[in-house]
């Protein structure tokens, strides 16, 4: 039934209510009160009710638009005259069939309900499900509130985006910004577009149409700046330029960025609302360029043609290119104070401030350099004027490494010093150096290069303390080494000691100032005869008079920088003394020498030193007139008698003395070993004239003298004490007395003694393997020459330095040491370290014969050969299993029995020790049972089993089993056994 709407006698209207599609036209029934039918057949048809399959967005607030997207949205009719959001009624944009598009009116926070579309035929189409309204957007703040053109706008709140993805739309005052530079739900940032100034609202729409508002009020659209000035209205790099004019920060507090044409200032120097300097950057020349102001806020101040970039100054020339401190440099050029300047007022080279500026005009520019870091490095060369501008060129200036004094030789002295200064860059990159000042005082310059000026100082009073030394080039660099050089006091003698002597005398002299303010003396007179320094400082000089005959004059000492003292009192040479003889007149290492003359001491008290042919005597005797020496060891020469008194003084013969050939050892083989080590002492006259070698020492220690002739000596190294190890020299003396040493004081080394720590096993017998360790077994050799165990002679099986493992050989019971014999003869020995013992023996088998399984007993003494265990047994050649076994039996069963016949027994122990007996068992070919009859039965079954050898090579059967089970014996025989079966 439908819903009656409206009903006369000519129209009724009703409200059809649900019911499924019609397949045909149906009739249309009217009731009246009265119960009358009115009836038109065919006359309606229910159509598909209409239905809605997606709602885009789902959810939102004022302002969204919602698309519905269905079937027969219409619902038949041709028109939506209606539509509700949540209950809330909607503004129908655009709709046809399938999609109708809503804007959402104003609606209550969260509240949910269908989407419900109205035809104009009444029809009804809603959604299953609900559409619900989010919480209004809400602009919390606007930062700043006011602006213009290009101002960065923050605007703070909550579900700013209206619940869309985006913002599609932001106004200022119904302006759309220029750009929105940030979105989210809380907070979104935009640039402002331009107007004029005026108070309105803000407003933010999203990319769903939705809609947030602030009210009218909200933000201020300040008055535009206007930049009335610029001046200058021209230059070039670095110029200072005003620019003045009315909010020119655009409510911002101060300019972020200023553009001269499309070129950002260099630096922005001041900022206000009313004026703006900053110094223009580098640009090409540009004619009427734009100047525009961009402040703290993001705000835009801009005017038309109001700037033009000028052709910049041009460095063309900087000479020289490279220098240092001090370096005078003229820089050339066209218009070098740059636009509308009148003067340079800073000049760097590689960025460091020149030190000060000499002359200037637009084209050169005079300058001196100051220091840098002392690096060598390459920069600009840039010239700054007082309107600002700034002319430069790259890389045209390079700072050479800062010249360096390392040392001052000698950093003091007096007038006459000759000073030497060496370092690098001297010359500071000019030609020469045309100055030295030493402690402020003008030098001499006699040498001068890069690396080494000598000058000599010019000024004598002496100064309290050290000044500098500077150097300065052709092109004024200077070099510097501060506080270095002190002028000094002049020298004085005050005594001499001795006052007289001769050739040889030591010479003491005390003064002051005796270096002159050098670091030695470099020469020395006495009575104007060239003396040789033995030591001098400051205030000590010691010399050793040359030879002259009787004469006098002063002492004069000149130091190494030129500086000389000379004594007020005199130097006397006096007569020399006189050599007359030696006895005698040639010998070698030993040879007593008595040589005899007048004045030998030269008057001293007594002789120090005596040299035959400029090697060393060992003094016996002296005397004024008699000496007595020992010859020391020299190659053959000839040469000069020389004795040397305490005082120095010496008394001189020439060629008197020869030294024939002398005992020369060339090798000693091998340079180490120890005990019983032989060796060979090779050379060349080494028995020094006499017959035999008497004694040789190896470090120290006397050795057994085997064999000596003069090229060659032989002797057997004794124990070192102790064993320990040591290096010494190989010392011989001949029967003569002459001595022959070795020139290495390390030419033969006592090597730590062997030690033997233990013999494994210490008792044995023939084939015994004995384990000998120690340390050093080789004794320094390369292997083992001989081990004797208790004197007997063993086999070697293997050897290293810490273990020997031999085989012992036959021997008769005894005790005695293990020796080692290394192949160098070095020996090592252990005392009562090895027992033989008797030799083991088989006495019988048991049985002497058999065949597998058989179970055979060896009988005897020291079967294990003083080992512990067997590590193999053979009969014959069966396969056995060892049972047990101890010195006097062995029992073993044979697995297999081998080859029928006789053989030998061979026990061979954990020690290798080897027991043999020979032909003491035969091996029986196995027996064989061929019958068994009867072949089954049970207990008291009487069963006879004929065969072959069935007695094993036994006297009788020990047991039978027949299926497993023990049967009764009742006769054996070598061919049949009979049984009686046992239960089961």
């Amino acid at each position: 039934p439908a819903t009656i709407a409206f009903a006369s006698d000519t129209v009724v209207r009703v409200v059809a209510q649900y019911a499924p599609a019609s397949a045909q036209p149906e009739p249309v029934l009217l009731v009246a009160a009265s119960g009358a039918e009115v009836t038109a057949n065919a006359s309606w048809s229910y159509l598909a009710r209409g239905a809605v399959s997606s709602v885009d967005p789902s959810e939102g607030q004022i302002g969204t638009r919602v698309t519905v997207v269905g079937t027969r949205l219409l619902g038949g009719g041709s028109d939506i005259t209606a539509a509700w959001l949540a209950n809330v009624s909607a503004l129908v944009v655009e709709y046809n069939d399938s999609q109708v598009v809503l804007e959402a009116a104003a609606g209550p926070t969260a509240a949910g309900g269908p989407v419900v579309l109205q035809a104009n035929t009444g029809a009804v189409v809603q959604s299953a499900s609900p559409w619900v309204y989010l919480e209004a957007g809400n602009i919390t703040s606007v930062t700043p509130a006011s602006g213009h053109r290009g101002t960065l706008v923050t605007i703070l709140g909550t579900h700013l985006l209206g619940g869309s993805a985006g913002l599609r739309t932001v106004e200022l005052h119904g302006v759309p910004v220029e750009e929105i530079l940030e979105q989210t739900p809380t907070r979104v940032v935009v640039r402002a577009g331009p107007r004029s100034a005026g108070i309105g609202g803000v407003l933010l729409v999203g990319t769903s149409g939705a809609r947030v508002a602030a009210p009218s009020g909200t933000w201020t659209y300040l008055t535009p700046g206007v930049i009335a000035s610029v001046n200058p209205p021209q230059g070039q790099f670095m110029t200072f330029v005003w620019i003045n004019g009315t909010n020119l920060l655009g409510g911002g507090l101060a300019a972020s960025v200023v553009y001269l044409g499309n070129v950002p200032a260099a630096d922005i120097v001041y900022s206000s609302a009313t004026a703006v300097l900053v110094r223009a950057g580098p640009a090409a020349p540009e004619l009427a360029a734009n100047v525009t102001i961009v402040s703290d806020t993001g705000a835009v101040v801009s005017s038309t043609g109001q700037w033009t970039y000028v052709p910049a100054g041009q460095i063309t020339h900087v000479s020289p290119s490279s220098g240092q401190w001090g370096t005078q440099v003229v820089i050339n050029g066209t218009s070098l104070f740059g636009f509308n300047g009148a003067a340079a007022v800073n000049v760097t080279l590689d960025g460091v401030p020149v030190s000060s500026i000499v002359s200037q005009n637009s084209s050169t520019i005079v300058v001196v350099a100051a220091a840098n870091d002392g690096a060598p490095r390459t920069g600009d060369v840039v010239i700054t004027s007082d309107s600002g501008a700034v002319v430069y060129a790259t890389g045209v200036w390079s700072y050479l490494a800062q010249g360096v004094v390392f040392a001052i030789v000698p950093p003091s002295g007096q007038q006459g010093t000759r000073v030497g200064i060496t370092g690098t860059n001297l010359r500071g990159g000019g030609a020469h150096i045309v100055q030295v000042t030493l402690s402020g005082e003008p030098a001499r310059i006699i040498l001068e290069t890069n690396s080494l000026a000598i000058v000599v100082a010019n000024y004598s009073a002496a100064t309290a303390t050290p000044g500098d030394v500077v150097l300065i080039s052709d092109t004024g660099s200077r070099v510097v080494k501060p506080d270095i050089w002190q002028f000094s006091e002049p020298g004085s003698i005050t005594t001499i000691v001795p006052t007289t002597g001769h050739a040889g005398t030591r010479v003491t002299i005390t003064g002051e100032h005796l270096l002159g303010g050098g670091n030695i003396v470099l020469t020395a007179t006495l009575a104007g005869v060239s003396a040789d320094l033995v030591t001098a400082n400051d205030s000590y000089v010691e010399l050793i008079a040359g030879a002259s005959p009787a004469r006098q004059g002063p002492v004069v000492l000149t130091a190494d920088t030129g500086a000389f003292t000379t004594s007020t009192t005199n130097f006397g040479y006096v007569q020399p003394g006189f050599l007359q003889s030696i006895e005698p007149v040639a010998g070698q290492l030993g040879t007593v020498v008595t040589i005899v003359g007048t004045g030998l001491r030269g008057g001293g008290r007594n002789i120090t030193r005596v040299q035959l042919a400029d090697v060393d005597a060992m003094i016996l005797f002296e005397s004024d007139s008699i000496v007595v020496v020992e010859a020391p060891a020299s190659a053959p020469t000839q040469g000069d008698v020389r004795l040397e008194s305490d005082t120095g003084a010496f008394v001189l013969r020439q060629s008197l003395w020869t030294f024939v050939p002398v005992p020369n050892i060339t090798l000693v083989a091998p340079s180490s070993g120890q005990w019983g080590t032989l060796v060979t002492v090779h050379g060349q006259n080494l028995l020094g004239g006499g017959s035999r070698m008497e004694t040789v020492l190896l470090n120290g220690v006397a050795a057994q003298v085997v064999s000596s002739s003069n090229t060659a000596v032989v002797v057997r190294a004794a124990a070192s004490p102790g064993g320990a190890g040591g290096s010494g020299r190989v010392q011989m003396t001949a029967d003569s007395g002459a001595r022959v040493e070795t020139a290495d004081a390390t030419a033969w080394t006592y090597l730590p003694a062997s030690a033997i720590a233990s013999v494994t096993p210490g008792s044995g017998q023939f084939g015994t393997l004995v384990a000998i360790a120690g340390q050093r077994l080789l004794g320094g050799g390369n292997s083992i020459a001989q081990v004797q165990l208790a004197g007997v002679n063993a086999t070697l099986v293997d050897f290293n330095d810490t273990v020997v493992l031999v085989r012992a050989a036959d021997s008769s019971p005894t005790n005695g040491s293990v020796l080692l014999q290394a192949d160098s003869g070095a020996r090592t020995e252990l005392g009562n370290s090895w027992q033989y013992v008797a030799r083991g023996s088989i006495a019988y088998l048991e049985p002497p014969a058999g065949q597998s399984n058989t179970v055979v007993t060896v009988h005897g003494s020291q079967l294990l050969g003083g080992g512990s265990a067997v590590r193999s047994l053979s009969i014959a050649d069966t396969t056995l299993q060892v049972v047990s076994a101890n010195a006097s039996h062995i029992v073993a069963r044979v697995l297999v029995g081998g080859s029928v016949g006789t053989g030998d027994v061979r026990i061979e122990s954990d020690t290798l020790a080897v027991v043999e007996g020979s032909g003491l068992w035969e091996t029986l070919a196995d027996g064989i049972i061929s019958a068994v009859q009867p072949s089954q039965g049970q207990a008291g079954t009487r069963v006879t089993l004929n065969g072959t050898r069935l007695l094993g090579g036994g006297s009788w059967v020990q047991a039978v089993w027949l299926g497993g089970v023990q049967a009764q014996l009742e006769t054996t025989s070598d061919s049949a056994v009979v049984v009686v079966a046992a239960a089961s």
